[in-house]
């Protein structure tokens, strides 16, 4: 299985790092799909840490629904061999993604 390295630049994911292989499931993978494979250009959405952990805890039926920014990342690199796939994805400002509106 080939390895995946899936780094992101900027917003709420800068710095971060996700290592791990095709037909597993993990992360790194889940980018790399959502991503059509790290196309060159390609822009996805990802959510916060905050957001994640906050739509885990139980909410009651008198709190008004959440709401979060969507956090968007483009993809800007896409190295790939045999073995592995090195992509970078850099965080698209509010309001200049192609689906903003």
């Amino acid at each position: 299985m080939k390895k995946i390295v899936f780094k992101f630049l900027g917003g709420p994911k800068d710095g971060e790092t996700l290592i791990g292989r095709l037909g597993g499931q993990n992360e790194a993978q889940r980018y790399y799909l959502l991503a059509y494979r790290g196309r060159l250009g390609q822009q996805f959405h990802a959510a916060s840490d905050f957001a994640v952990e906050a739509l885990a805890q139980p909410q009651s039926a008198d709190d008004q629904a959440r709401r979060f920014q969507r956090h968007v990342y483009e993809i800007i690199d896409n190295v790939e061999d045999e073995q592995k796939v090195f992509i970078r994805a850099r965080y698209v400002q509010p309001g200049r993604s192609r689906d903003a509106g």
